[in-house]
Formats: structure tokens, sequence, C-alpha cells
């Protein structure tokens, strides 16, 4: 098998798998593995010269077809440039000796730039051959996780492979600078595996939630407990219904069980879009399910961003004229009842209501007195 048929089955292995981690890996690396493919047949330095030309050749293929620079060909050309100066002053037995530490330093910039800093290099590198890959949020936090792994693995590896080939004894730096990184990836890479192996499995009942921009369009979709979790922050749609009535506001209870503000009384109606659910039919829905009515006609009160302490929302708010009966979901709420408007404002700031319920009081107040006679 020669040199053009193993780059060959890399690419095309590359291209083929169905993992966004290793397409990102395998696509990010791919000036390094033509540099060690080109190093193999003609020197180190040859290498680098290849390596460095079909970066610059990307770059002006990248500037002619999308009119711009991208950072990420001109990052692997000053890397590149770096392992040419070390190569220049390093030379027979020696580069031979240590160009596994020049190709480790590489692959670690690679991986720590990508897993700390908020330049992801696998994200840009994947956009550059995988054009119509879609990395959402959710997808992005899995291959930073992914990235941090590989960091701390490579690191680990250089250091033990730096003194095994400086201060051990020659057999077994060469098992390190050779087969051995074989062998850690392989492992690294199982040790990923049982890891998104265990996460799939935690996710499989998980409610998915969609993930939107500010201007409201969908960028992605997430477990519903990392949404929550305080953390990532992302934003996503959610709906609420208010039952107006004479003088006042029916408002549920919500249980204890819920992890969001339980036991405070709260909307009459306020629940998540489904993945792929307009607005309109996720408030048909959700009152149906929380309170057993039909909604017709609802008012649109508008729309606003809301930030919690363990959510960041779209609020579409709502209201409706209703004196029909009410069924509160046993399991959803905690019951509900009427407010006067006059109980309400007694109320106000003394850790009754939802911190979301009391902004959109103040916020529609005037709808709400003016649907209420």
């Amino acid at each position: 098998m020669n040199i053009i048929t193993i780059f060959k089955i890399i690419l095309n292995i590359i291209r083929m798998t169905k993992s966004k981690m290793i397409r990102s890996v395998g696509s990010g690396l791919l000036p390094l593995i033509i540099l060690v493919l080109a190093e193999m047949i003609w020197g180190m330095m040859t290498g680098i010269i290849v390596a460095v030309s079909y970066s610059i050749l990307e770059l002006i293929w990248h500037l002619w077809r999308n009119k711009r620079f991208e950072k990420s060909i001109l990052l692997d050309i000053g890397l590149m440039a770096i392992l040419g100066i070390i190569a220049y002053f390093v030379e027979g037995e020696q580069l031979e000796k240590y160009k596994i530490l020049f190709y480790l330093a590489f692959i670690l910039v690679f991986f720590g730039i990508s897993a700390f800093s908020s330049y992801n290099i696998a994200i840009e590198q994947t956009g550059r051959y995988f054009k119509n890959l879609r990395i959402g949020p959710w997808e992005t936090l899995q291959m930073r996780q992914t990235m941090k792994l590989m960091f701390w693995s490579v690191f680990i590896y250089t250091c033990i492979t730096a003194l095994a080939l400086f201060f051990l004894p020659e057999n077994i730096g060469d098992f390190l600078g050779d087969s051995g990184i074989f062998v850690a990836f392989a492992v690294v890479f199982l040790i990923d595996f049982v890891r998104k192996r265990r996460l799939r499995q935690k996710i499989k009942n998980e409610e998915w939630l969609p993930i939107i921009d500010t201007s409201g369009k969908m960028i992605g979709n997430a477990p519903r407990f990392v949404v929550h979790n305080g953390k990532t922050r992302w934003l996503h749609p959610v709906v609420h219904l208010h039952i107006i009535q004479k003088d006042g506001i029916w408002l549920q209870k919500r249980p204890m069980h819920k992890d969001i503000q339980p036991g405070k009384w709260d909307t009459a109606v306020g629940g998540h879009l489904d993945i792929g659910e307009s607005v309109e039919n996720a408030l048909v829905r959700e009152s149906r399910e929380e309170i057993g009515i039909n909604v017709i006609n609802p008012i649109a009160l508008g729309q606003y961003l809301w930030e919690g302490k363990q959510e960041r929302e779209m609020v579409f708010s709502f209201a409706l004229r209703y004196n029909g009966i009410i069924i509160p979901d046993s399991y959803e709420l905690d019951g509900g009842r009427l407010w006067k408007f006059t109980e309400i404002e007694a109320n106000i700031e003394k850790d009754v209501f939802t911190p979301n319920f009391e902004y959109e009081y103040v916020l529609f107040k005037e709808h709400f007195m003016k649907y209420s006679h």
C-alpha cells in the first residue's frame, strides 16, 4: 500500500464518518496529516513546505470563493511556519528523534484553543470542509468537552514522551514516538465513546427544547436539563396565557416538584414550544394540557426576553377573557384560583408570585384592567 493510498483512506474516513467530533478533529488536523505523509516521503523540511503550500492554496481558494480570509487557515500557516523554523535549526538525528514533540505541540495548540478559547478551531475547520453540517449550541458544547479531554490527554502524553526521550531508555522513547501514540489515542477515543454513550442513555427520555437566537431564528435543540442548568443560558421560546376574569386574573399554583419556582403562584398557562412547533399551536396544546380549555382567538400581548437564575427565555405572552370551567391538571398544577387585582397588588414582592409573573403583571397591567370589565 503506497502513501497516496493511505492518504486517500484517511480522507475517506473523515468524509464518511457520522461522528461530528471525528469530522472536526480529522478535518482540523488535515494540514498536519499532509505534513506527516509528506515527511514520510521527502523529509521534515519538505513536508512542512508541502503542508504550508497546501494551506496557502486553500486560503486563496476560500478568498476567491467566499471573498474573505479564513482565520483557521492563517493559523495553520502560522503553526507550520513555527515548525519550519524549529526544523531549520534542529537537523539530522536530533530532528528525527524529537519530531514527535513538534507534532504533539501542533495538536496541543489545536485542542487547547478549541477547548478553552472563544475561538473554536474545530468548528471553524468543520465549516471549511463540511458546509452543510449543522452545529448548534448542544453540539458545540459536546465538541468542546471532547476537545478538553483531548487536550489534557495530549498534554499528559507530551510530557511523558518528552521525559522518555530525554531521560529514559531509547526503546521507550521510540515506542512513545511511534506506536504508542496510536494506542494512546485509541484509549482516549474509547473513553470519549463511553462518556457519550452514558450521556445518550441519560438523555434518552429527556424533553428536548428548541434553541433560538434573539431574532427568534432556531439554531439548534438541547435537552431540557441542560437548558435549565443555570450555566448554558441558551435562549428558548415559551408561551404564557393569562386568564382574565371579572376584576382579576386566574392564577395557577406551581407544584413543589417543579425545578423552577416551586410552590409559587404563576400565570395560568406556561410552557415550552416543542421542536418545530409554532407559538400558536404551543399555546393551544399547553392550555389543554394544563387547565383543560380550548383557546380561541387569544389576545397577543407581546413578547420579551426573560432571564431567571436557571434559564433564559423568549416569552410570547397572550391573554384570554374566559369565565368557563377550568380543570387544572393534577400533576402540572397544584390547583388554581381567581386573584382579585387588589389581592395581587397587596402581595407583590412578598415572595408569593413568581418573578416572571410579577414582571408580566407590571408590563401588561393596563391590558389586564381593560379586558377584566
